[in-house]
């Protein structure tokens, strides 16, 4: 089992190394992509969720790191072009809502939006695909879904501490994004919610945490250049 488990990771791995090769022309590789054993599996562990066959607490580790590594192979081919990122988001929600994913199965909804934002920061300044457009309208809710999600997932436990980690980064990732990508407002509600995760009195926040909160703002300030959003933060922190 884990000799074949370790063929199909290389076979994935190879997949997204393809992808970047053939760059706009990877529509194909997309399409070998979708096909693929592991990655079907992975989307529908995300579609299902506590509902399915397998819930998450009892799914094995190995299992899920599977499913991770066939989400990041997803997100790999994705970013080898404008039109593969705009190709996997349109066949990403025929299988599954993503926002309803991160409810569901937030292990691996998370790590898969993570991947995708990191994807996405090579793209965003050829977006003109009608698919990635579609992203650009979702981005304000996704970015409300993932606030809603850090304090259920901040606890100190390994499995929490990565999805936190990778929810902050995805935070991170959308908020770096150009102005007419992600509003000025949405910026702002995202960056004052870190900073309220990372003060709240309940513990959901470890310390690594609020220096993280602390980095992204950092990154929100070199990229966008908003010194009243800052001296907001620092108010809102000295209180």
């Amino acid at each position: 089992a884990d000799a074949s488990c370790d063929v199909a990771s290389r076979a994935l791995e190879a997949l997204g190394k393809l992808a970047d090769l053939l760059g706009p022309c990877s529509l194909k590789v997309v399409d070998l992509a979708f096909e693929d054993a592991e990655v079907v599996a992975a989307l529908a562990a995300c579609a299902s969720g506590p509902s399915g066959s397998e819930d998450p607490p009892h799914r094995p580790k190995s299992k899920t790191m599977a499913h991770c590594r066939a989400l990041e192979v997803l997100s790999t081919v994705a970013g080898s072009s404008v039109l593969a990122f705009a190709e996997v988001l349109r066949r990403t929600r025929e299988a599954v809502d993503v926002l309803q994913g991160l409810d569901r199965e937030p292990i691996l909804a998370v790590h898969f939006v993570f991947k995708m934002t990191l994807a996405l920061g090579g793209l965003e300044r050829d977006a003109s695909t009608e698919g990635m457009e579609e992203f650009r309208v979702e981005l304000p809710d996704l970015c409300r879904a993932l606030l809603r999600l850090l304090p259920r997932v901040g606890m100190d436990a390994e499995d929490d501490f990565r999805t936190a980690s990778e929810c902050l980064g995805a935070l991170e990732n959308c908020c770096a994004l150009r102005g007419d990508w992600i509003g000025k407002e949405v910026v702002e509600e995202v960056v004052m919610g870190l900073v309220e995760f990372s003060l709240s009195p309940g513990g959901a926040a470890t310390e690594d945490h609020g220096v993280r909160v602390a980095l992204v703002v950092s990154r929100v300030h070199r990229v966008h250049r908003d010194a009243d959003l800052v001296d907001r933060v620092i108010r809102r922190t000295l209180e």
